[in-house]
């Protein structure tokens, strides 16, 4: 929170970087409770974005220990943090942006040795809530990570303009 803050109030000099603006197709990887990888198409805008995401957490393919694979689609939304700044207060890009934003969509989930019980509970609604910091020198490289409450919680990756 601090550091939003501090984002918010520092006078900036010149933008070091061009804001991310437009469609873009997400690909990114996950290992941190979990592994697996996230694909979709996001179109960014000055104070939000919208996208619809895979997830996958395929940690049984790679884990002995894990039993449950994932597969999730979701839409979803995101308010541009330091896009309400640079709306606001005229400011340039300085090569980061904060979004914090909200995905929910149906998952279906997979085990090796599933009961009867699970096979039934096998389709599950998945709401999300996230963050994710952008980083961006230009439109063709966009970096971003991101911590959410779905397993793998950490995912990293490139937003890739089309």
């Amino acid at each position: 929170m601090l550091l939003v803050v501090c984002l918010f109030s520092a006078k900036s000099a010149a933008g070091q970087g061009v804001e991310p603006y437009g469609d873009y197709i997400i690909g990114g990887v996950s290992f941190v409770d979990g592994m697996g990888f996230q694909v979709g198409l996001l179109s960014a805008r000055s104070l939000f974005s919208t996208e619809l995401v895979v997830l996958s957490d395929l940690s049984p393919i790679f884990m002995k220990g894990a039993r449950t694979s994932r597969v999730v689609f979701y839409p979803g939304i995101s308010l541009r943090l330091l896009g309400l700044n640079r709306l606001v207060r005229e400011a340039p890009y300085r090569g980061v942006d904060l979004d914090v934003g909200l995905r929910a969509g149906p998952g279906l989930s997979f085990s090796k040795r599933e009961s009867r019980a699970e096979r039934d509970r096998r389709f599950e609604l998945v709401v999300e809530p996230f963050i994710r910091l952008v980083s961006a020198r230009n439109r063709r490289w966009v970096f971003y990570s991101e911590i959410a409450t779905s397993r793998p919680n950490l995912r990293l990756g490139l937003w890739i303009p089309y």
